[in-house]
């Protein structure tokens, strides 16, 4: 099944790499719109929505600790 948008607060920092496709992630209230080959640091304890506004799937590669 297709997720189309995700919530998750992680207790750690991590870094997101999109890896195919276009999404949009809100930082707490901050919105950014990321494409293949965007990263994005993301500071531990922040809230996030990720959200495929597309068609097509999205990969995103996420590193933490």
């Amino acid at each position: 099944s297709l997720v189309n948008k995700h919530f998750s607060t992680k207790k750690e920092p991590e870094l997101a790499f999109v890896v195919k496709g276009n999404i949009s992630v809100t930082l707490d209230t901050i919105s950014y719109s990321l494409q293949q080959g965007d990263c994005l640091y993301i500071k531990k304890n922040l809230p996030k929505k990720w959200e495929n506004k597309g068609g097509e799937n999205v990969e995103i590669l996420f590193i933490s600790k």
